[in-house]
């Protein structure tokens, strides 16, 4: 027994690893000033981005940045970079939009991947994902993975 008590202290002393911490994917854009900065500029820019985007007349009531997604564990399994409640021609959708930031896209299977993740953790049909980006080399590809793209140029 004595030598269980010495493991039991050390395994309660380490921290839980993210889900994308174990796939060895922490989304380090997260830290970049230029990732800050085209939030921002998604933020301001909002119901303009979506009416291009989508083609609709949208009316924003709820903008919420860093949304946490929580597992069926309520633990913590993601962040979304902006999530918005809108109003689409004057009817309230029920699904939200979520915006993913990237200052570059350096791998697909990543960002669908993320994408896939978030799309579970919130659990609702039709959820809107837009990636925004400045790297627009990938643009098809996302647009064919059914997300939309808008471009971000500073």
């Amino acid at each position: 027994m004595k030598r269980l008590i010495p493991l039991l202290n050390q395994m309660s002393q380490k921290q839980p690893a993210s889900f994308k911490r174990k796939l060895g994917e922490d989304d380090l854009d997260r830290l970049s000033e230029v990732h800050d900065k085209i939030v921002d500029w998604v933020e301001d820019n909002c119901a303009s981005i979506l009416n291009s985007v989508l083609g609709e007349n949208v009316e924003i009531y709820h903008a919420e940045r860093e949304r946490p997604l929580k597992t069926k564990r309520d633990a913590v399994g993601g962040f979304v970079d902006l999530h918005i409640d809108a109003l689409f021609a004057g009817a309230w959708t029920q699904n939200g939009i979520c915006f993913e930031i990237k200052s570059r896209i350096n791998q697909t299977g990543y960002l669908f991947r993320q994408l896939q993740w978030y799309k579970e953790l919130y659990d609702r049909e039709n959820l809107k994902f837009i990636v925004v980006s400045p790297d627009t080399r990938h643009r098809n590809r996302i647009r064919e993975n059914g997300y939309h793209f808008c471009a971000f140029e500073d």
